[in-house]
């Protein structure tokens, strides 16, 4: 540029655009700029305006575009949709072509479903830093990696064998499947704690987790659950996922996240899936509702303000819209009769 220590040129009018007198040179180093960052000029420009108007503007006008909790997680719900498909940081499962096989006939492989729901935990804050011991707990000081001896104490360790047994009975409920167990699933490097749900007697059988729960280092908490096949779309499960979310909410208290938590639900490959439920004309008559007309379905987020809260009541709007997206007047299963 031809005065790299210099702000560029910007002659502001109250009510008319940012007018900017640039070089060949500078117009090539913005343009270059602006391709890295993934931004037109255009918006390029404009973040170097705000900078140049000095620090306090570019703050302001960062925090009028600071995303809420729920819109935040409203995001995070789209992308996971598509990258759970592909078990993209979905635990792992390993598994033979048939029971009691050889061990050098089993496979690692990503969990991934067809159909399924899925539903995100997020805290307002996030829980630790990328290089804090993992996992806090609530009330004592958080050590970081730096901090730690060379050789660590033996009460260290099984003080923190205990804390993740704790965490994945934490993930899942218990009566979800016939085995929870602990899982793992990786992200850059990191190692994640997650807990799968089966139905298979053995630990080896090629049997896929019918569900599983992933609490990332941030506090955010994963959970899909596999829908089973038919053009009915049975989701009396659910009722599991709730009581499920109800362990998380409990957990993450217990881990010290700061308050309010969104929770967010998502069903993907239900594209011409029926629901049974409560008729509009009669609801003390169940029939069955009409075909769900997409293929993924993103419920209403709920923010949850404290561990006092009721979360049965609190999923009752989003699970309603979701029957009444099939024509059907609201959702039974959580009922309190």
């Amino acid at each position: 540029m031809a005065n790299p220590g210099r702000a560029p040129d910007f002659e502001e009018a109250r009510g008319s655009r940012v007018q900017v007198r640039l070089s060949d040179a500078e117009r090539a180093a913005f343009d270059r700029a602006a391709s890295l960052a993934g931004l037109s000029v255009g918006e390029w420009l404009r973040v170097a305006g705000l900078t140049a108007a000095g620090e306090g503007e570019l703050l302001a006008q960062l925090r009028r575009l600071e995303p809420s909790l729920v819109e935040w997680l409203g995001a995070q719900l789209r992308r996971r949709m598509a990258e759970s498909r592909q078990g993209a940081l979905t635990p792992k499962w390993t598994h033979g072509p048939r029971r009691g096989c050889p061990v050098e006939e089993l496979v690692t492989e990503p969990i991934t479903y067809v159909s399924a729901v899925l539903a995100l935990v997020l805290p307002a804050a996030p829980l630790s830093a990328p290089d804090e011991v993992w996992p806090p707990r609530k009330g004592e000081p958080r050590t970081r990696l730096a901090d730690l001896p060379q050789y660590l104490p033996r009460d260290f360790m099984r003080d923190r064998e205990t804390r993740l047994a704790e965490i994945v009975g934490g993930l899942l409920e218990p009566g979800i499947g016939l085995d929870v167990r602990r899982a793992w699933a990786f992200e850059k490097g990191y190692t994640m704690d997650a807990a799968v749900a089966t139905n298979a007697m053995d630990n080896r059988e090629p049997t896929k987790p019918h569900a599983y729960a992933v609490l990332r280092p941030t506090g955010r908490i994963e959970t899909g659950l596999e829908l089973r096949d038919g053009r009915e779309l049975y989701l009396g499960s659910f009722d599991d996922l709730v009581s499920s979310l109800a362990r998380q909410l409990r957990l993450l208290d217990s881990l010290g996240v700061a308050w309010p938590i969104a929770i967010g639900i998502s069903l993907f490959g239900v594209k011409g899936r029926q629901l049974r439920g409560p008729g509009v004309d009669d609801p003390l008559r169940y029939v069955v509702g009409s075909p769900l007309p997409t293929d993924e379905i993103v419920l209403p987020i709920v923010e949850i303000a404290g561990p006092e809260v009721d979360l049965r009541v609190a999923l009752r709007p989003p699970l309603d819209a979701l029957w009444q997206e099939g024509g059907l007047r609201e959702c039974h299963l959580l009922r309190r009769d």
